[in-house]
């Protein structure tokens, strides 16, 4: 017979047993809903990537936003065929000219630049998933778990906040490349962090001019520094040129942000202080950076 502590002993230990069971069952489950977004590299098609080229060679020109000279840096000789044409066609159809000669001549290249990104991100791609979520404080939602990244000759590289797609300039270097690439994913689950602070924004303001795109892209520097995320792209970040060069009552815009950051009490609170400054001093960094259109409701912060 089993005696009464024996008895006792045997309740005890059937407890922890189905203790541990619940624990481990309940870490399986949390861990099956964790999203790992993946990346796949592709290399974009001429028809995809000839709007952009031609949008930042031709808008804003002589304006604070004029990308031209960018993809002037990397394609000096198109720069002179549009000096030079005394001719009837449009710089749209000079562009698209251009760029198709571009695309035939470099097509193997471009193939075998989305081959070496490929293998060499996906030897860090959940390490930096999961890095990305514990820095902005918010999981990867499940509509966020597959990513485009494609190769392309356009070194600016837009995003496509819609279509869960980027572009990476097929000339950088394989560490920019990874770079760049944690900067597009940043943008991602930045919004999604964005819109969990402020349930109410609209999703045109995640693009320019609005604020709050700009804010985004003024951070981002100062985000992907974080040692965390730095101990796995090991490559320094900074922002555009533009907000590097911007100063709030003689001090640099870029200062107060890396101040804010390393004061936070969380991701959230460092959203919160840094949108709340660029309210507070909306006049002169508009100098600056040109508009920063507001929805009414977003000057309010709770």
């Amino acid at each position: 017979m089993i005696s009464e502590r024996n008895k006792k002993d045997v309740g005890e230990n059937m407890k922890f047993l189905v203790l541990t069971f619940s624990l481990l069952f309940s870490f399986s489950v949390f861990s099956q809903n964790l999203v790992s977004p993946k990346v796949t590299f592709s290399v974009i098609s001429f028809d995809e990537m000839i709007p952009n080229l031609i949008y930042f060679v031709t808008r804003d020109r002589g304006t604070q936003w004029d990308w031209s000279h960018y993809i002037f840096k990397y394609y000096p000789s198109l720069e002179t065929e549009l000096e030079s044409n005394n001719g009837p066609a449009s710089e749209e159809d000079i562009v698209n000219s251009y760029f198709a000669r571009v695309y035939n001549d470099r097509s193997v290249e471009l193939v075998a630049k989305k081959e070496e990104i490929q293998e060499k991100w996906d030897e860090i791609n959940d390490e930096l998933m999961l890095t990305l979520a514990s820095v902005v404080e918010i999981e990867w939602p499940v509509f966020l778990k597959d990513f485009s990244a494609r190769i392309s000759l356009n070194p600016i590289c837009p995003r496509f906040l819609n279509k869960n797609t980027f572009d990476i300039f097929y000339q950088s270097p394989i560490n920019g490349k990874i770079h760049t690439t944690t900067h597009e994913l940043l943008h991602f689950i930045y919004f999604w962090k964005w819109k969990n602070v402020f349930p109410n924004v609209n999703s045109r303001e995640f693009n320019s001019p609005y604020m709050v795109w700009h804010l985004s892209e003024m951070v981002t520097g100062v985000i992907l520094n974080d040692p965390r995320i730095q101990k796995i792209i090991q490559y320094p970040s900074h922002t555009y040129g533009i907000y590097e060069r911007t100063k709030v009552k003689g001090k640099p815009l870029t200062s107060y942000l890396s101040e804010f950051y390393n004061a936070r009490k969380d991701f959230r609170d460092f959203l919160l202080t840094s949108y709340q400054f660029l309210l507070n001093n909306e006049e002169e960094i508009e100098k600056a950076v040109g508009e920063m259109p507001i929805m009414t409701y977003q000057r309010i912060i709770n």
